[in-house]
């Protein structure tokens, strides 16, 4: 077991720190509504499947609580109202950090959604947990599926 564990934390500290993933796609919705749900931080709870609370801290600002009760700050950097919103982990000695970006494009009343996680993942049996078992992609993946099954009914 020890030697799991020590091969877990040595591949993991020559990962890097820091990747990028991107994933692209359709919700059958135009840029406004899309624009509207990403931009209510307060009602994350409703569609995200992830999510159990969000308490605002300030208008730009916001702790997300996931269903296993662990806490994350996020806040706004960019905000371009219909084409792009950015956000970025806001807290220190977390085990990770980065930033979300989320860019619309309008395509026949619909809206193609561009999100790229710049993510950093500092521990590194995180690192390794984060590349090996989860994926780069697993979060991306389901708010995309959240996204979209929500605008859809709207």
């Amino acid at each position: 077991m020890l030697v799991l564990v020590l091969v877990v934390v040595v591949i993991g500290y020559l990962l890097p720190v820091a990747h990028t993933a991107t994933k692209t796609f359709t919700v059958k919705a135009p840029p406004d509504s899309v624009w509207q749900r990403l931009t209510d931080f307060k009602n994350y709870p409703a569609w995200r499947k992830d999510l159990s609370a969000v308490v605002a801290t300030s208008d730009t600002s916001w702790i997300e609580t996931d269903r296993r009760k662990h806490q994350m700050p996020v806040a706004i950097i960019i905000y371009e109202p219909y084409k792009q919103l950015a956000t970025k982990i806001n807290g220190s000695n977390l085990p990770f950090g980065g930033t979300w970006v989320f860019v619309l494009k309008e395509a026949n009343n619909q809206t193609m959604v561009t999100i790229t996680e710049h993510g950093e993942v500092y521990n590194p049996v995180f690192r390794f947990v984060s590349r090996f078992i989860m994926g780069y992609y697993a979060t991306i993946n389901q708010y995309a599926d959240d996204l979209e099954k929500v605008s859809i009914k709207n």
